[in-house]
């Protein structure tokens, strides 16, 4: 009876040890902040990436990137700031062959001279919010694209 109740209080134990925190956290801001994708890092830290707005009351937005640890404490932040542009991440993926590195889509929408620019954007990033390298698709004039999704097939993003 003594070694089912050591091992059951073990299992337990053992159990609590590993188990994952959950949290509720308000981080206090005067602008609207989105956030649409979250991916987590090799040392369990998260990204968060999404949109804040330019000002308080503002429908201008840029895009943001959050970096937090396992307490929700913000470690470091990335925004895409501009009163030229708006953008925003929509989605955020680790990669595949290296947990380091993420892939992360969104939009940069500009106005040049009497020209849209509306562009979609593929980022690679680093785990501590490094742009590594960008890629554009730019649909000119057309109507407000927003990627929603993407998926990684043998570390090419498709």
């Amino acid at each position: 009876m003594k070694k089912h109740f050591i091992f059951i209080i073990s299992f337990f134990l053992l159990t609590a040890a590993i188990s994952q925190n959950t949290y509720f956290r308000i981080y206090n801001s005067l602008e609207d902040n989105t956030i649409y994708s979250v991916a987590e890092t090799t040392n369990q830290d998260f990204i968060l990436c999404g949109s804040i707005e330019t000002f308080q009351g503002s429908n201008f937005s840029n895009a943001q990137l959050l970096k937090i640890d396992a307490l929700g404490n913000i470690i470091n932040e990335r925004i895409l700031a501009s009163d030229q542009n708006q953008s925003l991440f929509s989605t955020l993926r680790k990669s595949i062959s290296n947990g380091n590195i993420f892939y992360l889509t969104g939009k940069i929408d500009s106005v040049s001279g009497n020209s849209l620019n509306h562009l979609i954007k593929l980022w690679k990033l680093d785990e501590n919010l490094n742009f590594v390298s960008d890629y554009s698709l730019n649909f000119g004039d057309s109507l407000n694209n927003i990627p929603q999704s993407f998926v990684n097939v043998n570390d090419s993003v498709v």
